[in-house]
């Protein structure tokens, strides 16, 4: 049950996942008792799905729970308990408490730095994450920074083709992008989809991911028709791999509706936005952001029937 759920999870099918994992977690609870290590994974496991079907609010309540335990049974410096405080802080960030996030980041960057070195890649992966809530918090130069530095030990250790390092490399990118410097970010995402496109094949979700970054970037540069070729690339694969109802491909389709509507096509787009709700609808749930997202997008186009800027 707990590799089917897994393997439901990958596949988006995050409602059937949350049926399959509360049933293991009601058992293990059960036999086990609500502190034994196997049930806790099982809790983790929960948590992980709520926050992938925006049910926040549950996922940091497991994730507080799942912290609680392991600190007193494992102890604060355990790397599962350092796993879990960086599970917590991902949650927190999608909730929108980044100051909470950046203190819980923090504390296991500290420790993972003390014990496992500067280049360890938990390490590493820890920094990018801390990177991640800087952005959020709109501190650009600090993640910048923070990314910069993630990338050259990675390229360095690993090589500047490893998937890890192209990862890295995209993670730059979407600053610099953010930043502003569209070409700087053109480039190292160009650099990124051929690697990924070699290396894990035209079809691989990191590939697929890397060409709608990519198309992101040529919409801001105004190559809205090189954009448009990316997009629907992307979205016509993942939607055959990855399944239409998948969240990577909503995502896919919300970002070519909105390249759609700014070439003109109105009824294209609002036809798109109309199949993406419903998705989001169905996997994600009425209250997760990106529902909310696509639902206010549609109503603005659904309110102004002239062609111009949806704005995002």
């Amino acid at each position: 049950n707990e590799r089917l759920a897994g393997l439901l999870s990958d596949q988006g099918d995050f409602a059937a996942a949350r049926r399959l994992q509360e049933g293991v977690l009601a058992a293990k609870a059960r036999l086990l008792g609500e502190e034994h290590p196997a049930t806790i994974e099982s809790m983790g496991d929960l948590a992980s799905t709520l926050r992938a079907q925006g049910d926040l609010a549950g996922a940091r309540r497991l994730g507080e729970r799942v912290l609680d335990v392991m600190t007193r049974v494992l102890g604060e410096e355990h790397q599962d308990t350092l796993a879990a405080m960086n599970n917590l802080a991902v949650t927190l960030r999608a909730q929108g408490d980044f100051a909470g996030a950046r203190r819980l980041q923090e504390r296991v960057l500290e420790a993972r730095t003390r014990m496992q070195g500067q280049e360890h890649q938990d390490t590493l992966a820890t920094m990018n994450n801390l990177a991640v809530t800087l952005w959020a918090q709109g501190d650009l130069a600090g993640a910048r920074r923070i990314e910069e530095r993630v990338l050259e030990v990675r390229t360095r250790v690993l090589g500047e083709n490893h998937p890890t390092t192209l990862r890295s490399m995209n993670n730059l990118a979407g600053t610099l992008r953010a930043q502003g410097d569209l070409d700087g970010a053109g480039r190292l995402q160009k650099h990124v989809l051929e690697g990924s496109a070699r290396l894990l094949g035209e079809e691989h979700p990191d590939t697929l991911t890397s060409m709608s970054n990519l198309a992101g970037t040529l919409r801001g540069q105004g190559d809205q028709a090189g954009a448009r070729r990316l997009q629907e690339r992307a979205l016509e694969v993942m939607a055959r791999v990855l399944g239409e109802k998948h969240p990577d491909t909503l995502t896919s389709m919300n970002n070519l509706a909105a390249l759609l509507f700014e070439a003109g096509d109105r009824e294209g787009a609002i036809r798109l936005l109309r199949k993406c709700l419903l998705g989001r609808r169905e996997v994600l749930g009425e209250n997760h952001p990106d529902t909310a997202a696509t639902s206010e997008l549609l109503r603005r186009l659904e309110a102004q029937p002239q062609a111009s800027q949806p704005g995002g």
